[in-house]
């Protein structure tokens, strides 16, 4: 049965490819991985119904990047502070090792007390008997349920049982637009485009490949642009209510014509080029526009580039989001220890800072209502994104083996390898289906 466990949820994770970007998680944007381990604290503002006495808990998590450092700092922080004698110790890890150790953990009893990851492969694992619920965490815990955006608790809601608390959460993908390189074409710098017929207007208008100057940023294996695109258009990678493939109809079609039309005909993106590529390249100075997460905000004030950013155009994208998950196997005690570490996590004060530190929207309405988050003009586009995206794929088992075997090899072919688009997306949806 353990072996049946472990080998069901290693495939799961093996396979999980995040649907909101950017080809990993919201976390893996760093550079080194960290097997600190740290100490933090929880403010005392309402008892759980079970005294937390001297309590160490194990949090594992894959942000390796920058993020991680002010993780590091808010765990620390939490341990020096709180006073029900809680110790958080803090486990940091690549993404891939991640996946690797906790179904493991997870089938041999050893698993953390917590995760903060997204909910691509929660499906699987809740199949499996392998997270508790987090429904009396809105009894037990400080932050109200009705202060989370709908929309985002839907995402770890599975069959009416809440399975995580969000931490972060954003539209999936926001347009990014270098504005000297708009200037230079002729366009307005302050207008972004607001359709895809005016991206790969303005794409043109801005490709000098004489100059290593593109229009637009189509990577490799690109299908970040491709979902937000179908999301758009009312559509997704399947239907979720007839559960069938949606890549044979005309209006999906029609989105990878328009993407190999790009690339392609107008050569307004350079080929072959990785994700991690073009976020240099765009830093650079050298893509006009570019499809990315709120991850990309840091590098790109760093690096000093011109750049605006807005909504993604012509309609809402899905939405992308991290939480805090439990294990099955925890005792009570150490649960109740967690929720006051969520408790500390999602105070006003921290989802606050997390939010302009790092420039996600903050997933707590009334933070994102405060003066303080107001003030800053691209958290409020963020906002606004995380405000109009929609919940995919809830609870689905089979999104990440789709993406991998189904939808990653067709945007390659179609994009970079010029296959033929409604034959390809018809023998996709035919693969498609029967995945599903």
């Amino acid at each position: 049965m353990k072996k049946k466990l472990i080998s069901a949820l290693i495939i799961a994770s093996m396979l999980m490819t995040t649907l909101i970007g950017c080809g990993a998680s919201t976390t893996d944007v760093g550079e080194t991985t960290n097997d600190e381990k740290i100490e933090e604290e929880v403010p005392d503002e309402k008892q759980t119904e079970v005294e937390v006495g001297k309590t160490t808990i194990h949090f594992w998590n894959s942000y390796t990047g920058s993020d991680g450092d002010i993780l590091r700092e808010f765990v620390k922080e939490f341990n020096e502070t709180n006073e029900d004698g809680i110790t958080v110790e803090m486990d940091i890890m690549p993404g891939d090792t991640f996946n690797q150790k906790l179904p493991q953990a997870i089938s041999t009893n050893t698993a953390p007390d917590v995760v903060l990851w997204g909910y691509d492969a929660l499906g699987s694992y809740v199949e499996e008997g392998a997270f508790a619920s987090v429904d009396d965490y809105w009894e037990k815990g400080n932050v109200p349920k009705d202060d989370f955006y709908p929309s985002v608790l839907e995402l770890y809601n599975i069959d009416g049982v809440q399975y995580e608390i969000p931490f972060v959460a954003f539209g999936a993908s926001y347009y990014y637009w270098n504005k000297d390189l708009f200037e230079a074409a002729g366009l307005d710098p302050e207008k972004p485009a607001t359709t895809w017929d005016e991206v790969a207007e303005y794409a043109r208008k801005i490709t000098d490949a004489s100059k290593n100057v593109y229009g637009i940023g189509v990577h490799s294996g690109d299908y970040q642009m491709t979902h937000a695109m179908i999301v758009g258009k009312g559509y997704g990678w399947y239907d979720e209510e007839t559960n069938t493939s949606d890549l044979a109809e005309p209006a999906v079609m029609d989105v990878f014509k328009t993407v190999q039309n790009m690339v392609q005909v107008d050569k307004s993106s350079p080929m072959n080029v990785t994700g991690n590529e073009f976020d240099t390249l765009f830093a650079n100075g050298q893509i006009g526009q570019y499809l990315n997460g709120p991850w990309l905000l840091n590098a790109l004030r760093e690096s000093g580039v011109n750049f605006g950013v807005a909504v993604v155009p012509d309609g809402p994208v899905s939405l992308g989001s991290t939480g805090f998950a439990i294990p099955q196997n925890i005792s009570e005690e150490n649960k109740l220890a967690v929720y006051k570490f969520i408790d500390y996590m999602m105070s006003t004060e921290k989802v606050t800072e997390w939010s302009l530190r790092n420039g996600f929207p903050p997933v707590r309405i009334s933070v994102a209502e405060s003066d303080e988050i107001k003030q800053d003009s691209i958290l409020q586009v963020y906002a606004q994104g995380l405000e109009t995206a929609v919940p995919k794929y809830v609870g689905a088992t089979k999104v990440s083996t789709i993406v991998s075997e189904v939808v990653g090899p067709l945007c390659e072919q179609v994009y970079f390898g010029n296959a033929d688009v409604e034959e390809s997306c018809k023998k996709a949806a035919e693969q498609m289906n029967e995945l599903l």
